[in-house]
């Protein structure tokens, strides 16, 4: 379980926005506990407005569901 948490802690440092949307997918990957697909966050956020993600973002925690809330964003946006 550490093992798992410093890899992810260590992705995060390997990455450096050069954006205000990589900061802002950035964030939202960390939010979603999904900071190893901080790449595919950007993409969506380079493709998405940010209030469409914080709509997206607020109806997908507020759905239960098996699936993780970061799948289901990501999933949400990939026809994008």
């Amino acid at each position: 379980m550490t093992e798992g948490i410093l890899q992810r802690l260590q992705a995060s440092q390997h990455f450096r926005p050069s954006t205000p949307d990589e900061y802002f997918a950035l964030q939202l990957a960390r939010k979603l506990n999904d900071i190893d697909r901080v790449k595919q966050y950007c993409l969506v956020t380079s493709r998405t407005s940010i209030p469409q993600l914080v709509k997206a973002y607020g109806r997908i925690q507020d759905a239960p569901s098996q699936t993780s809330a970061g799948e289901r964003l990501l999933r949400e946006f990939q026809h994008i």
